[in-house]
C-alpha cells in the first residue's frame, strides 16, 4: 500500500484491497468537494492534519455533511497501519488475509465514531495520531473476544454471552427489533431452565437435555403470550433448538466479522454535495478560524508540556524493568505473555510483567494527570481528566518507543 501524498486524495479515497495489494480508489464527490475547498482560500494549506481538524470541525457542526465521508477516508491509512503492526504476528502465509480481517476489525463505524467524539484538538494530538491506539486497541479486544469465544460451545457461549451481545449480534444479523425481542425472551427462558450440574460454568458445556428442551419450548410459548409485544406463533421443539444455535453462530460473527466492501462510503447521500450544505461564505470562515488556530501553535506547545513532564516522570519514577517490559509492549508490540517467555522463560509469569507494566503506566499516568488539573492554557473537562490523559499517555508511549526504534 503506497501512502497518499496529495491532500485531496487524502480526503477522497479509500482502500481496496485486491489479491496481494491495496490500491486506493478515489470517489468522485469527495474529489469534487476537496477541490472547491481548496478554492475557497488563496493559499491553503496542504497538510493531512490541518485539513482533518477543518473537516472535523464542520463534522461536530453539521453531522450529515460529507465531513464524515471525508474523515472515513484520511483514517483509512491510520487503520492499515494498526492492522499492519497486528498481522505482522501471524504466520507469513496468513499475514494478507488476517491484514484484511484486522482493518476491518478495527476501522468498525461504532470505532470510528467514538474517535470522532473523543478527538479535541486542544489535547495536542492530530487525528490520525489520535486514533492509531485506539484502532489498535480495538483489534485486540476483538480478537481476545473472538478467541474466547471459539473455545467455547454454543450453550456455555449461549449462557456467558449478556444481552446486549445478543441484541447486537442478532441485528448486525438482519433481525428486525420485534424478532430481537421473541430471541430475548427465549435467552431467559433458556438460562432460566438450563442450570448446568458443575458449580463453575466451563467451556464446553453440552447440550440440554430433551427433558430441559421440551421444559424450554414450554415456558416460552407460555411467556410470549404476555411478554411480548407481538406474541406470533407458537414455536416448536427444534424452532426453539434452531434460534439458540442461530444465535450462537451470530455472537461468533460479531466477534470475527466477515469480509465485506471496504471502499464503500459510510453516509450515503447520493447526489449531495457538501456545499449544498454549508455556504461558501460559511466554508471559507470556517477555513479561516482554522488557519488562525494553527498559527497560534498552542497544539505544539502542548505537545512539548506533555513530552516534558512524561520524560521527566520516565526518567525518576519508573523502575529499569519496567522500562524494558514498556520498550518491549510498545516499540515492538510483544505482548505481556511474549514478554514472560523472552525475559522471564515462562509465559505463565505473563502476571508479573501485566503487574510491573501496570504499575509503571500508573506513574506516568499520575504524573500526567496532575500537570493537566494545573493547566490554564489548555482546558481540560474535569469529569473526564482521567479517561483524556490515558489516551494521551498511550499515544506518546507508542511515538516515543517508535522514535527509539527508528
Amino acid at each position: 500500500m503506497k501512502p497518499r501524498n496529495d491532500v485531496v486524495e487524502m480526503f477522497a479515497s479509500f482502500l481496496q484491497f485486491q489479491e496481494s495489494t491495496a490500491v486506493w480508489v478515489s470517489q468522485l464527490r469527495l474529489r469534487r468537494s476537496m477541490e472547491k475547498s481548496l478554492q475557497n482560500h488563496s493559499s491553503p494549506p496542504t497538510e493531512g492534519n490541518f485539513w482533518a481538524l477543518y473537516w472535523h470541525q464542520i463534522w461536530f457542526k453539521q453531522p450529515q455533511t460529507l465531513a464524515k465521508e471525508h474523515l472515513y477516508a484520511y483514517l483509512q491509512e491510520t487503520a492499515y497501519k494498526a492492522a499492519y503492526d497486528q498481522s505482522k504476528k501471524v504466520d507469513s502465509a496468513q499475514r494478507w488475509d488476517k491484514l484484511q480481517e484486522y482493518f476491518q476489525i478495527g476501522f468498525k463505524n461504532q470505532v470510528y465514531d467514538h474517535v470522532l467524539k473523543r478527538f479535541n484538538s486542544q489535547y495536542g494530538s492530530g487525528l490520525a495520531a489520535f486514533a492509531l491506539p485506539i484502532f489498535k486497541n480495538s483489534i485486540k479486544e476483538e480478537l481476545r473476544k473472538a478467541n474466547k469465544a471459539a473455545c467455547h460451545s454454543n450453550w456455555s457461549l449461549l449462557r456467558r454471552s449478556s444481552i446486549k451481545l445478543w441484541s447486537k449480534a442478532l441485528e448486525i444479523r438482519g433481525l428486525s427489533s420485534q424478532d430481537i425481542e421473541s430471541y430475548l425472551l427465549l435467552r431467559d427462558c433458556f438460562k432460566a431452565l438450563y442450570s448446568p450440574k458443575t458449580a463453575k460454568i466451563n467451556q464446553k458445556l453440552s447440550a440440554p437435555d430433551a427433558d430441559t428442551w421440551q421444559a424450554i419450548t414450554q415456558l416460552y410459548n407460555q411467556e410470549r403470550l404476555s411478554q411480548l409485544s407481538n406474541s406470533g406463533q407458537e414455536l416448536s421443539l427444534q424452532d426453539i433448538q434452531e434460534r439458540l444455535e442461530e444465535t450462537a453462530q451470530a455472537i461468533r460473527n460479531y466477534h470475527n466479522p466477515q469480509q465485506i466492501s471496504l471502499n464503500a462510503p459510510i453516509v450515503e447521500q447520493a447526489g449531495v454535495e457538501l456545499q449544498d450544505n454549508i455556504s461558501n461564505d460559511e466554508a471559507g470562515s470556517l477555513l479561516d478560524d482554522v488557519i488562525a488556530q494553527q498559527e497560534q501553535v498552542t497544539i505544539s506547545n502542548l505537545q512539548q508540556e506533555i513530552k516534558s513532564v512524561l520524560e521527566n516522570a520516565l526518567a525518576e519514577k519508573v523502575k529499569p524493568e519496567q522500562k524494558q517490559y514498556l520498550k518491549l509492549l510498545y516499540s515492538q508490540g510483544l505482548t505481556q505473555t511474549e514478554i514472560a517467555e523472552q525475559l522471564l522463560g515462562d509465559k505463565k509469569k505473563q502476571y508479573k510483567i501485566s503487574r510491573q507494566i501496570n504499575s509503571g503506566s500508573q506513574k506516568l499516568l499520575k504524573a500526567l494527570v496532575a500537570w493537566a488539573k494545573n493547566q490554564k492554557t489548555h482546558n481540560f473537562d474535569p469529569d473526564n481528566i482521567v479517561d483524556t490523559v490515558n489516551i494521551l499517555l498511550k499515544e506518546w508511549l507508542q511515538n516515543y518507543y517508535a522514535n527509539l526504534r527508528n
